[in-house]
């Protein structure tokens, strides 16, 4: 193994890693929520909740490295390919997911920072709005509420597909009862993500309908979490999703495990 490919490696493990933890904290907060302890909150919430904790800074700092990993590795993911997604349209279309992953999580890093003081930031939502205004000025207020919604119900198929047909196995050095704990984490984990995809978009489309202003804060994990709970059996459903959520920490703690990286 090549001294890139390692340092590749060790950072999206890294990477992984720091996407799990990040997803305990919304699974076990949508959880106690269902219960009612408490409410469900998005990955910022869950970055912020680590500051709260003993030795807060050190779990905060290792978040940001971990998260940094995450980020280069999308990165790497959508440049040079190494998974071999290919130039055709469904390929180009990973790819560009994989880079906005990147840029989210890139974010996540930057608000992560910010609570450090190593940096300061605007408010939150500032420079979506900004974007947003842009785009709106471009396309039109209604057709970018559309557009958005339409990708997060494209993500979340994608998520309930890759977790039914499991075509994720080959990317895994992983075999028995590993393998078996990898394909259980992953059907539960990202068919529950794939849901919450989902419910983000019906609330974009909501928006859409109602002819709300497309440069308002976008609907997030947290919101789709609130809106599952004024639903009948809202507690039931909001449960499941939070169980899934831990379960989809579990896939990425198995990511960083035995997850097959090879840039070479």
């Amino acid at each position: 193994m090549s001294t890139s490919n390692r340092l590749v490696t060790v950072l999206a493990r890294a990477g992984y890693a720091a996407r799990g933890l990040v997803y305990v904290i919304i699974g076990i907060m949508a959880v106690l929520a269902a219960f009612g302890i408490g409410q469900q909150h998005d990955d910022r919430a869950a970055v912020r909740s680590l500051l709260d904790q003993p030795l807060g800074v050190a779990l905060l700092c290792s978040l940001v490295a971990g998260l940094a990993g995450y980020v280069t590795w999308q990165v790497v993911q959508a440049v040079v390919d190494p998974d071999d997604y290919g130039r055709t349209l469904k390929g180009i279309v990973v790819r560009i997911g994989f880079f906005a992953s990147a840029l989210s999580y890139g974010a996540l890093a930057v608000f992560a920072l910010s609570l450090l003081g190593v940096i300061s930031i605007g408010n939150e939502g500032e420079s979506t709005r900004a974007v947003a205004d842009v785009l709106v000025g471009f396309f039109g207020q209604q057709a970018v509420t559309l557009t958005i919604a339409l990708i997060f119900l494209g993500v979340g198929i994608a998520h309930v597909y890759e977790a039914v047909a499991g075509r994720y196995t080959r990317y895994f050095n992983a075999t028995g009862r590993a393998l078996l704990a990898v394909r259980g984490t992953a059907l539960v984990g990202l068919f529950a993500r794939g849901l919450i995809f989902g419910v983000i978009a019906v609330l974009l489309f909501k928006r859409f309908l109602n002819a709300e202003s497309a440069t308002e804060a976008q609907p997030g994990t947290a919101e789709a979490l609130a809106y599952v709970q004024t639903l009948p059996f809202g507690e039931v459903w909001l449960l499941a999703l939070g169980l899934g959520l831990l379960a989809f920490a579990a896939f990425s703690f198995s990511q960083a495990i035995w997850r097959r990286i090879d840039v070479d």
